[in-house]
C-alpha cells in the first residue's frame, strides 16, 4: 500500500485557493484545532480534486462528486512522510456524514506536499476500523487521540489510483 501513495506538489495558486477558502469557512463547530486546520483540510480536497480531474465543491456531506461517487476528502497535517503503520483516522463525532467513499490525505505543514494515501468505503471504514477512546495512543499516535476516533490502517485503504479506473462503480466501491 505504501508504494502506491501518490505524492503532489501544489502549486502557488492552490495553496492561496486554499488559504482563501479557510477563511470563508472560519471555525467550524466540533473543529479540534480550532479552525486552524483549515487551510491543510482544503488544500488536500483541492488536490484530490486535480488528481481525479473532478470539481472541488464542498459541502458538509462531501468535497468532490465524481463518477457519481460523493468523496469526502480526511486530511491532516504531518511534519513526515507517511509510513506503513500509520492510520487513517474520523473522529467520532464526524460519522453522520452523507458520503460514499472517504479519501485520506497527509499535507506536509509547510504546504509544499500532499500525500493521496488511499480510500475506502465509508460503510466498510466503519465496519473495519477500531474504535479508540479520547487519549488512547497507537503507533501513529504518540500523544493520544484528541477526541473519540475511529481509525483503520492504511494497509486497508485501496490505492487513489484504483479510484480512475473506469470500470469501477459503486458496488465494487470497497
Amino acid at each position: 500500500m505504501i508504494n502506491s501513495i501518490i505524492q503532489l506538489g501544489p502549486s502557488s495558486k492552490q495553496i492561496e485557493q486554499a488559504r482563501v477558502s479557510a477563511r470563508k469557512i472560519g471555525k467550524l463547530k466540533n473543529s479540534i484545532r480550532k479552525g486552524e486546520g483549515n487551510v491543510v483540510g482544503v488544500l488536500g480536497e483541492i488536490l484530490t480534486a486535480q488528481y481525479l480531474g473532478a470539481e472541488h465543491s464542498p459541502t458538509y456531506d462531501f468535497d468532490i462528486i465524481y463518477r457519481d461517487f460523493k468523496i469526502d476528502v480526511k486530511t491532516i497535517e504531518t511534519t513526515v512522510r507517511p509510513r506503513r503503520n500509520y492510520v487513517a483516522a474520523i473522529p467520532a463525532f464526524n460519522i453522520t456524514q452523507a458520503c460514499d467513499l472517504y479519501v485520506f490525505a497527509r499535507v506536509h505543514k509547510s504546504l509544499t506536499i500532499v500525500w493521496l494515501i488511499g480510500f475506502i468505503q465509508r460503510d466498510l471504514f466503519y465496519k473495519q476500523a477500531r474504535f479508540n477512546k479520547k487519549g488512547e495512543k497507537n503507533k501513529d499516535n504518540f500523544r493520544g487521540f484528541k477526541s473519540d476516533t475511529y481509525a483503520l490502517e492504511y494497509s486497508k485503504l485501496l490505492p487513489i489510483k484504483n479510484l480512475k479506473k473506469t470500470e469501477l462503480n459503486k458496488k465494487d466501491g470497497e
